[in-house]
């Protein structure tokens, strides 16, 4: 809940000055996450494919003509969006695929988020994709995508696909993307046919059957080689499974909150990144990262070394904020009591 807070110049001053360099870090990171999605899916490697995902704020099952106790007794239905970037078996251009998941399940967890990965990938295995390393974009809600859990799902996403995964989480608060531009594409149709009389959609089955008739790309009309393409997936609450102890009772990777970017090694364990980057030294791990300025380079998890700043001044310059702020408090205490 905000507060208003007074009090004088200077110590406004003091606070602003402390809290402008956490805030323009934040900034940068949310710009250089996004900025690194946009490099890579304009130029996906070969073998390589990019996942885009999230989930959507649940959809209502509304009527247009309902019983008056209706109104208090309206199913939902979750919505979970793929968008993955891959080269064209045909022409080898860059494909664009919306995978949106249906399921009447409610619990927006990381389970759930496994869950609708496997059927992604078995989906492209079933296309004769051919993948060598996925890259997985999110947000980084803690619950689905940025935390122990998860983290262990892509530690060991070699046994689980066959290949190994990188995880790489755009800004707090800036998870925004083309994900988002799917949501509103299917539940706008669906609700604009309910509100047409249409159809009418109660469940989440009926939601998939209108939405998987309306939406689908291509259609069975349209040309093969088609490079943008959307197919839809119903997914039973049987079909999550959450009681997964190897993948629940591990420990957590510290400062999780930091990290941007995460992978597997060939060693079976986690390295982790504070940003991500995806220039060519790094896409081909051949070389020295050109934007070592704006990045660090991956640290394994297994080192049990602790982390120090960067150089003594960093320590000192912090302290002497701290302090600087600490006696302007007490010289404006004594002030006002003078």
């Amino acid at each position: 809940m905000l507060q208003m807070k007074k009090n004088n110049v200077t110590l406004f001053m003091a606070e602003l000055a402390a809290e402008i360099g956490p805030f323009s870090a934040h900034l940068h990171n949310a710009a250089w996450q996004y900025e690194q999605f946009s490099t890579l899916i304009k130029n996906v490697p070969e073998k390589w494919v990019v996942f885009c995902m999230d989930f959507a704020e649940n959809y209502t099952c509304l009527y247009q003509d309902e019983a008056q106790s209706a109104h208090w007794n309206h199913g939902q239905v979750t919505l979970f969006s793929i968008v993955a970037y891959y080269h064209c078996q045909s022409c080898s251009a860059n494909m664009n695929e919306s995978l949106i998941f249906i399921t009447p399940d409610r619990k927006h967890d990381s389970h759930a988020v496994h869950c609708f990965n496997k059927i992604a990938n078995e989906y492209l295995k079933r296309k004769k994709i051919v993948i060598d390393r996925q890259i997985h974009f999110s947000d980084g809600a803690a619950s689905q995508f940025k935390s122990k859990t998860p983290f262990e799902d892509l530690r060991k996403g070699s046994d689980d696909f066959g290949f190994h995964i990188e995880k790489h989480l755009f800004g707090s608060r800036h998870g925004k993307g083309p994900c988002n531009g799917e949501f509103g594409v299917v539940k706008r149709t669906v609700a604009n046919a309910v509100k047409s009389r249409t159809t009418i959609v109660r469940t989440a089955e009926e939601f998939y059957m209108y939405a998987k008739g309306a939406l689908t790309k291509p259609k069975d009309t349209d040309e093969k080689c088609c490079h943008t393409q959307r197919a839809f997936f119903l997914v039973e609450e049987k079909d999550i499974q959450r009681q997964r102890p190897d993948r629940i009772n591990v420990k957590a990777i510290k400062d999780t909150r930091k990290k941007h970017g995460v992978k597997s090694l060939a060693d079976g364990t986690l390295a982790t990144r504070l940003l991500s980057c995806f220039c060519r030294e790094c896409t081909t791990q051949n070389g020295t990262c050109i934007n070592l300025e704006h990045v660090d380079d991956w640290e394994s998890t297994s080192k049990k070394n602790k982390s120090v700043p960067l150089n003594k001044r960093d320590i000192g310059s912090k302290i002497t904020d701290k302090t600087q702020k600490r006696n302007m408090i007490k010289k404006d205490e004594n002030q006002e009591i003078k």
